[in-house]
This record gives C-alpha cells, sequence and structure tokens, in this order.
C-alpha cells in the first residue's frame, strides 16, 4: 500500500482508539498473557517480543517464502507475553484466517499491534490482519515465485490467479467511470484515497483491487469474529472499518467490471480468458456475502451499539439490477436483492 492508504488506515485505528477511550474502555498498562476464559476480561501486553526490533518497519525476506507457500503453517515460537496474548486471541476467535498470518508473518503481524514499539495495542488487530495481507500477497506474487502470477492468500489457503504484470490491465480508477455519482460524495473518504489516488499510478489494475477486497474482508472476518465472541467483544469499537471497507470494495469490483466491458475492451476480453482469475473472483464474492451476513446483527441497521457501520447507499447498490448484471456476465453466482430484504434492505 502506498503513504496515503497506509495513513488512512491508521487513521481509522486512531479513530477506534479514541472512541473506546471515551467510553471508558482499555488498558495500557497490563502485564500478563491473554487467558481464554469465557466471559473473563483478558489481560494483555507485558515484555516486547523479539522478532522485530522496536522502530524497525516489518518486511518479507526469502527465508519466509516455503511457509508462505506451504499448504500447512508451523506454530511460531512465542517470544513474550505480548507475543501469546496475540497468539492466544486469534487462536480462539480466528484461528482459520488471522491466526494462520500470524503464524507465516509473526513479525509483520506484531509490528501493527504495537502502539509505541514496546507494548502491544490490541485495537489494531483488525489493521494487522488487513495489513499483514497485503504483505503477503505482495511476496506471493514478487519474492516467493517466479511466473509473476497474481496470488491471495485467504483463509488459510494460498489463491493463484491468471492475472499477471504482463496483461496490462486497465487501471482501477476505471471505477470512477461507472461508479455511482451520488455515492461519490458519500463515500469520499475511500474513494479519493483508493480509486481517485490509484489514477497516480500505473501498477494499481485489477489484481491490487483483487489484494484490497481481500485484505478488507479478512478483516471483516475478525471483526465479525470479534463482536461475537463475549470474551473478546470488549476489542471492539464502532467505527467504519474492514466490514465497511469491504463493502466498498465490493462496488469498486462491480463498478470496474463494468467500466472495462464498456470503454477498455481489451482489458475485459483478457479478464474473460481467465479461468483461475474468474474463479478467484468467485470465492472472493462469495466469502464477502458470508461476511456480510455475520456482520449483519453488529451493523447499523440493526444493533444499538451499531459497532459495524456499513452503508446501506453501498448496499443497494452492489445488489440493484445493473451492478449484479455485471457478475452475471462473468458467471459470478452471488446473492440477489431478495436475500437482504429482511436485513440491509428492508
Amino acid at each position: 500500500m502506498n503513504t496515503i492508504l497506509n495513513l488512512f488506515r491508521i487513521s481509522l485505528v486512531a479513530v477506534a482508539v479514541a472512541v473506546l477511550a471515551a467510553c471508558g474502555g482499555g488498558s495500557d498498562s497490563v502485564s500478563s498473557a491473554v487467558t481464554s476464559t469465557p466471559g473473563a476480561a483478558p489481560s494483555m501486553g507485558g515484555t516486547k517480543i523479539g522478532t522485530l526490533a522496536a522502530g524497525a518497519s516489518p518486511g518479507v525476506t526469502a527465508e519466509n517464502c516455503p511457509l508462505l507457500n506451504a499448504p500447512a503453517l508451523n506454530p511460531p515460537a512465542i517470544t513474550g507475553a505480548d507475543m501469546q496474548a496475540v497468539s492466544d486471541i486469534l487462536l480462539a476467535v480466528d484461528p482459520g484466517h488471522g491466526y494462520a498470518e500470524f503464524a507465516r508473518l509473526p513479525a509483520t503481524f506484531i509490528w501493527w499491534v504495537r502502539s509505541d514499539g514496546n507494548a502491544v495495542d490490541m485495537l489494531s488487530l483488525g489493521a494487522a490482519v488487513h495489513e499483514t495481507n497485503h504483505k503477503i500477497d505482495a511476496a506471493l506474487r514478487n519474492l516467493c515465485n517466479t511466473d509473476g502470477l497474481a496470488r491471495f492468500f485467504s483463509d488459510g489457503q494460498v489463491h493463484v490467479t491468471d492475472l499477471s504484470r504482463n496483461d496490462l490491465l486497465a487501471n482501477y480508477s476505471i471505477v470512477g467511470e461507472t461508479y455511482p455519482a451520488g455515492l461519490k460524495s458519500s463515500r469520499s473518504l475511500r474513494y479519493d484515497a483508493y480509486v481517485t489516488a490509484a489514477a497516480s499510478s500505473s501498477g494499481n489494475d485489477l489484481s491490487i483491487l483483487l489484494d484490497e477486497l481481500n485484505a478488507y474482508t479478512g478483516g471483516a472476518n475478525l471483526e465479525a469474529r470479534l463482536f461475537s465472541n463475549r470474551t473478546y467483544a470488549f476489542l471492539t469499537v464502532r467505527a467504519d472499518a474492514d466490514a465497511g471497507g469491504m463493502a466498498d470494495f465490493m462496488l469498486f469490483l462491480q463498478a470496474y467490471l463494468k467500466a472495462a466491458r464498456l470503454n477498455h475492451p481489451a482489458t475485459y476480453a483478457k479478464l474473460q480468458a481467465q479461468t483461475r482469475t474468474i474463479g478467484f473472483i468467485q470465492f472472493a464474492w462469495t466469502r464477502a456475502e458470508a461476511m456480510l451476513a455475520a456482520i449483519y446483527p453488529y451493523s447499523t441497521a440493526a444493533a444499538a451499539n451499531n459497532p459495524a457501520q456499513i452503508s446501506q447507499e453501498v448496499i443497494s447498490a452492489i445488489y440493484s439490477a445493473d451492478f449484479l448484471d455485471e457478475l452475471d456476465k462473468l458467471g459470478i453466482s452471488h446473492k440477489t436483492r431478495a436475500d437482504w430484504a429482511s436485513t440491509y434492505l428492508k
């Protein structure tokens, strides 16, 4: 992610921390590892882990590649109480995706949950899942394989697509050509941070859009699991975070497909011929819809505390006949507007 997008993600974490502090939650001074006792408020933190020096930027090297490509994982060596706390939470709440990322790139993951280089901020778990996903996806494409094909890590599995650097697909700023005009203002924070900003880089093609959808969906999965877990629900706050970003990127994807079909025929023809890419889009769409269903009880549409803010305008656009038709044209199965008639679109 570029600097603008990193600042955007970090700003969401900062908002979350401020909200929790205002509500009297959270703790800055803790000493023991998290436990999994139902109903107990876990304590967090302790000593600094040794997998990454304080202040250092997270990185991936060739030494990480065998594990990133492996179908199974080895649990990481635990080097401190704060690392144990992160491990405990992820194993209890999100073993299939969040923990699978943590086990593959523990130093990178922990870097994202450190608030000051010496202690962990568990409100940053969502950011850690999201950003570590980017690191894994990038390594799987650029460092750990030689074919240059875009790969995406989701739910403990590596998904290989046919997207290549040589495809020269249209920049994903073409989303703006078909994205609903009325949402460009109301969703301006992400629209400007991603779609508008994408125009400045020739490398932001469909693979980068899918990488963002993948990362946001992984974060939304963690959010849904935390919301529903009575031991760890206190780690959530009211925010338009990963679940909201996931919905935005579902619509961005549809707008990209429509713009490509109408205005960029070479890009669309290449995409139509890429069986594995369409297969991953199907996987990503089904996964995102599952997250929409899981997150609904905690969204603005349903919950008094509405910790997960999802725009009903965005959901309405996603499930409009116009945008669903773009999925149909590529053979992507999906839910219909009627499927959400008693929830988001009632």
